[in-house]
């Protein structure tokens, strides 16, 4: 079993005993983890919806905190929004970032966390991709091996720790509401960047 497996598999026991609105909130501290790629990587393109999406993002930690729903014009954006990337490999984060947005909303209308998995794996998909492509690796044990005990794996683990470490040590939606939003700013990727 590899490090990221065993870390979801802790993640998940612990979030089965937990209710639904603290479900809400470790998901969304996963999407905003992507959120510093989408925002590099859309910097003078044609597709960039930088404010927009922000927007959207602020949006659904207000409506996390009042356990309330979103209006479904939001999904609706981003359908809308989706882009139709030329090339596959990192071309298609921004995709995967508002189809997360996407997934979130429409999670947080029917009230059940049917997508825990979905939002725990994202982030380790994405790092296996950026690793993969980065060191333009070929897919061998040797890689999944190298891959496995990236720094970058490692911080994503020690993060997702330390939301679930800050869910379980309160039961004030206010008070890990504005943890989380104190806790938005750091990127998946820390300080590698696309060359």
């Amino acid at each position: 079993m590899t490090v990221m497996q065993e870390h979801k598999e802790i993640i998940m026991k612990e979030l089965k005993i937990m209710p639904y609105w603290k479900i809400v909130f470790f998901e969304i501290l996963c999407v905003e983890r992507l959120w510093k790629v989408y925002e590099r990587l859309a910097e003078g393109k044609e597709w960039d919806k930088r404010q927009l999406f922000r927007s959207i993002l602020d949006h659904i930690q207000d409506v996390a905190e009042s356990e309330g729903t979103i209006e479904s014009s939001y999904l609706d954006i981003c359908d809308e929004n989706l882009i139709d990337p030329i090339k596959v490999g990192m071309d298609t984060i921004p995709n995967d970032v508002i189809n997360a947005i996407g997934t979130l909303i429409d999670e947080m209308n029917k009230k059940v966390p049917n997508n825990v998995v979905y939002f725990i794996n994202i982030n380790f998909e994405f790092l296996d991709n950026f690793i993969y492509w980065k060191y333009e690796m070929e897919i061998n044990k040797e890689s999944d091996e190298f891959v496995n005990n990236h720094s970058l794996i490692k911080l994503e683990i020690d993060r997702q720790m330390s939301f679930m470490n800050q869910m379980k040590s309160t039961d004030s939606k206010t008070e890990l509401a504005a943890w989380c939003k104190e806790n938005i700013g750091y990127s998946i990727l820390e300080n590698y960047w696309f060359s």
